[in-house]
């Protein structure tokens, strides 16, 4: 995978290609709400608490995949 830089909040923040959006986020200490990171599930898009917008769209974050360029 390719090392990328997406932007969160207005933050950049380093991935890699592919990377989820959420594990992104809470590596640079941002938060995004989401109950399958606090019980250590797999993300299976049930609580759709990490909604989040992305490049005008909306996403799950525990879903969404990082793409260089990415403003969330």
């Amino acid at each position: 995978m390719n090392d990328i830089t997406i932007t969160i909040d207005g933050k950049a923040c380093g991935a890699k290609e592919g990377e989820y959006v959420l594990g992104v986020a809470r590596r640079n200490n941002i938060f995004i709400p989401a109950l399958c990171y606090v019980t250590n599930c797999s993300p299976t898009l049930a609580c759709r608490l990490c909604l989040v917008d992305i490049d005008g769209k909306r996403a799950y974050s525990c879903n969404a995949r990082a793409k260089e360029g990415m403003n969330v």
